[in-house]
């Protein structure tokens, strides 16, 4: 005997990515509120450990943002600051550039070291990355790690 199918509307699955996360944030188009002489912005995303954004001294809150150019599941960040020091900062999504959402508060200093990795909330889905920094001035590599958003 079969039973008949009945759905119960939409189910609460939330998609994890951990096993097939990659940084789709390499290479992508980026843009900062300022930038020193020979640090553009395109050196944060870029995957070289010898290159850095870096914004200018009279920047009083240096952003860092990317254009991943599609919508994806993002799992989490890396950022490399290059330098062990107290780092703060906060990182944003967005899904059109006009409406963000803090999904990293990273406001209070949780340690020295150069790298942070930061894990996000099941489920959110983004094509813009903006990183806010509070202390710092300058990053060394910027890694979104997730996963193409298709419905």
């Amino acid at each position: 005997r079969t039973r008949p199918y009945v759905s119960t509307g939409l189910s609460n699955f939330r998609p994890t990515v951990e096993g097939s996360a990659v940084d789709v944030a390499r290479d992508r188009p980026s843009m900062a509120s300022s930038e020193a002489s020979g640090h553009p912005s395109r050196f944060a995303n870029d995957g070289n450990p010898d290159t850095m954004w870096q914004a200018t001294t009279d920047d009083n809150q240096p952003r860092w943002e990317v254009d991943l150019e599609g919508f994806y599941l993002i799992s989490s960040t890396r950022l490399d600051f290059g330098v062990a020091s107290n780092h703060t900062y906060t990182v944003e999504v967005s899904k059109d550039r006009f409406t963000w959402t803090t999904a990293i508060d990273q406001s209070r200093p949780k340690g020295t070291a150069p790298v942070r990795a930061d894990t996000f909330s099941a489920g959110v889905v983004a094509r813009y990355v903006r990183i806010t920094l509070l202390e710092a001035r300058a990053l060394s590599n910027v890694a979104v790690l997730g996963a193409l958003w298709t419905q």
